[in-house]
C-alpha cells in the first residue's frame, strides 16, 4: 500500500513539476491564442491534479484494501440480485397488464383469436 501510495505520489508532483517548468521557460515566446489556451489548460489541470496528492491516501488504501474489493463484490452481488428481482417482478406486472389488457379487450372487444401469453 505505502508503495502504491509513493508511486502514485511522485507522479502527481513530478507531472506538475514539469507542467511549472515549461509554463515558466516558455512565459517569454510568443505564442499563438491556441497554443496559450493549450498551456494554460494544461497548467490548470495539473494544479487540479496536485490537489488528489492531499486526498490519494484514502483512495489507495481503500482500493488496495482487500476487505474493501471483499465487501464491494458482496454489495454489488446483492444489488444485481435485487435488480433481477425487481427487474422480474416489473416483467410480471407488465404481463399482467397485457392479459388484463386482453381480456378487457375480448369483453368489450369484437370476437377474435386473442392470445393470452406474455412470452415478449
Amino acid at each position: 500500500m505505502v508503495v502504491s501510495q509513493g508511486i502514485i505520489s511522485s507522479v502527481i508532483d513530478i507531472t506538475r513539476l514539469t507542467c511549472y517548468s515549461y509554463y515558466l521557460l516558455t512565459a517569454n515566446r510568443s505564442k499563438s491564442s491556441y497554443q496559450q489556451t493549450v498551456d494554460t489548460f494544461i497548467f490548470q489541470f495539473s494544479i487540479a491534479l496536485s490537489y488528489f496528492n492531499y486526498s490519494e491516501s484514502f483512495y489507495t488504501n481503500t482500493l488496495t484494501s482487500t476487505l474493501f474489493r471483499k465487501v464491494f463484490r458482496e454489495t454489488c452481488r446483492r444489488y444485481y440480485r435485487k435488480l433481477m428481482v425487481h427487474d422480474k417482478h416489473d416483467r410480471n406486472i407488465v404481463c399482467i397488464n397485457r392479459l388484463n389488457r386482453n381480456t378487457n379487450h375480448l369483453k368489450f372487444g369484437p370476437i377474435g383469436n386473442h392470445r393470452n401469453n406474455c412470452t415478449d
